[in-house]
C-alpha cells in the first residue's frame, strides 16, 4: 500500500514539474517572438505535457503485424485480397499499393481510397460463399469479437465463431493471414482475450499452419517460433499463415 501511495505521489510530482516547465518555456518564447510574429501566427494555448521523446514511437505489434502480413501477400502474386477489421493506416494502406483490396468492418468508415472497397457490415453476418475467397486476413481483431467494444453483439463464442467463418470461406490452395494476442489464456472484458497459441491452431481445424511467427512480450519479431514459447507470455502477438489443402477440408 505504502508502495502505491509512494508511486502516485511521485507520478503526480513529475507531472507537476513538466507543467511548471511548460509555463517557464511558454513565458521564454513569448519574449523571444516579436509583433510580426504575433500577426502572424496568432498564439493559442494548447499544452501537451506528456511528451515521449524517443523517434518513431509505434505499436510494435501492429508495426510488425502489418509489415509480415503484407509481404506475405506481395510474395504470393494475388491481384485482389479480402480483409477483415484489419489496420487502415498500416496494413490496408500497405497492401493497396499493389493489390486491390476488399475490407470488412462493422466501424463506418467514409475515406476514398484507391484500391480498398470498405464494406461496412458485422462479419459474422455477411453471405460470402463457401471456398470463395483466395487472399484473406483478420489481423488483431479476433480477440474482439463478442465483448461489445466495438458496437458488435456480445458473445462468449465470437472469437470461435468468426474463426469458424474465416476458414469455411477461404478457398482450397488459398491463404488466411491471421493474429491475436497470445499467452497465458484469459478474457480481459470488455477489451480483448488472450489466447494460447495452440488454442489457435485447434480452432482452425479445417486449415494447416504454414508458418508461425511472434511478437514477443519485449516488442520483437520471433520468425518461425515455438508455439508454446509464449505460453507464459503476458501479451504476445501470435502471427500465423494458414492455407488449406485439398485433404484439410475433409478432416
Amino acid at each position: 500500500m505504502l508502495i502505491k501511495i509512494f508511486n502516485k505521489l511521485k507520478n503526480f510530482l513529475i507531472y507537476f514539474l513538466k507543467i511548471i516547465y511548460y509555463i517557464s518555456d511558454l513565458f521564454y518564447y513569448k519574449r523571444k517572438i516579436n509583433k510580426e510574429i504575433k500577426q502572424q501566427y496568432p498564439l493559442k494555448l494548447m499544452p501537451v505535457i506528456e511528451v515521449n521523446n524517443q523517434s518513431g514511437i509505434v505499436s510494435k505489434h501492429y508495426f510488425f503485424q502489418d509489415l509480415w502480413a503484407a509481404k506475405k501477400i506481395y510474395a504470393s502474386g494475388v491481384k485482389e485480397h479480402y480483409d477483415v477489421g484489419s489496420s487502415l493506416e498500416g496494413f490496408l494502406a500497405h497492401v493497396s499499393i499493389f493489390c486491390y483490396v476488399n475490407t470488412v468492418d462493422i466501424r463506418p468508415q467514409n475515406l476514398q481510397v484507391d484500391n480498398i472497397f470498405f464494406i461496412k457490415k458485422d462479419f459474422l453476418e455477411t453471405d460470402f460463399l463457401e471456398n470463395s475467397i483466395e487472399s484473406l486476413s483478420c489481423l488483431h481483431v479476433a480477440e474482439h469479437i463478442g465483448l461489445g467494444r466495438y458496437g458488435d453483439k456480445l458473445d462468449p463464442f465470437g472469437t470461435e465463431k468468426i474463426i469458424q467463418k474465416l476458414q469455411n470461406i477461404l478457398t482450397t490452395n488459398g491463404n488466411l493471414y491471421f493474429s491475436v494476442p497470445i499467452g497465458k489464456q484469459k478474457t480481459c472484458f470488455n477489451a480483448h482475450r488472450i489466447f494460447y497459441a495452440q488454442t489457435i491452431i485447434n480452432l482452425f481445424d479445417k486449415l494447416d499452419l504454414k508458418s508461425f511467427s511472434a511478437v514477443n512480450d519485449g516488442n520483437k519479431l520471433i520468425q518461425n517460433a515455438s508455439l508454446h514459447d509464449f505460453d507464459n507470455a503476458k501479451y504476445s502477438c501470435g502471427l500465423f499463415h494458414f492455407t488449406k489443402n485439398q485433404l484439410s477440408t475433409f478432416n
